[in-house]
């Protein structure tokens, strides 16, 4: 579960950074109790689809395209 600070939506390249992560991705699918969503508001809890393993405490970026 990731809580928003700023608005996200599906397409909208991310970087996820923690002790051992380091990788970027594009955002492809999204949830808010499971149903699944086109973008989020600040102060969301969503679900993110990610392609690689990540730990708690790790950050999610918006990254430059």
């Amino acid at each position: 579960m990731v809580k928003l600070k700023r608005p996200l939506k599906i397409g909208e390249p991310i970087w996820i950074k923690g002790k051992v992560t380091d990788f970027r991705q594009t955002v492809g699918s999204m949830q808010i109790d499971r149903k699944p969503i086109e973008s989020a508001r600040p102060g969301q809890e969503i679900g993110l689809q990610v392609f690689r393993d990540v730990r708690p405490g790790d950050l999610v970026f918006v990254s430059e395209k």
